[in-house]
């Protein structure tokens, strides 16, 4: 089966895994710490895929930007739940519309905020791996 457009190239189907796998863990860590941990998961993905991407276009911060748009998607269900909950309460249907809004608006930022995090994480993995393995060159092939 093969995988059309941007998602089969390299730089993105990392970043890609790499976030949607952080999706579960951040899930469980909003469940069982109530917020406190949520970006961690974000973080890792982010330092993950920096390190991976060390002197490899995207640079690290992109490609853990990426990862943490993408992780971001675990905030798309409580998104979902409180839009579906607005229709339970005796609003107005103005106060409903900007209620409706507003939950867009703060999903849109917190996925945001979750791609500022994962580019931290991709920032942070690029200098650890600059670090650790000192300048990376690319194979000559012959």
């Amino acid at each position: 089966m093969e995988v059309p457009g941007a998602i089969a190239e390299p730089q993105w189907r990392e970043p890609i895994v790499a976030g949607v796998a952080s999706v579960p863990v951040t899930l469980v860590c909003q469940w069982r710490s109530a917020g406190t941990y949520v970006f961690v998961p974000v973080l890792l993905a982010g330092l993950l895929v920096g390190y991976l991407f060390a002197e490899r276009p995207p640079s690290s911060r992109r490609a853990g930007t990426r990862a943490g748009l993408v992780g971001g998607l675990a905030l798309l269900g409580d998104g979902v739940r409180y839009l579906t909950d607005i229709p339970e309460y005796s609003f107005p249907i103005g106060l409903s519309v900007l209620a409706g809004l507003y939950t867009v608006l703060v999903v849109v930022l917190y996925a945001g905020y979750f791609g500022l995090v994962g580019g931290l994480g991709g920032l942070v993995g690029g200098w650890l791996a600059n670090w650790i393995d000192g300048p990376r060159s690319e194979p000559v092939a012959r």
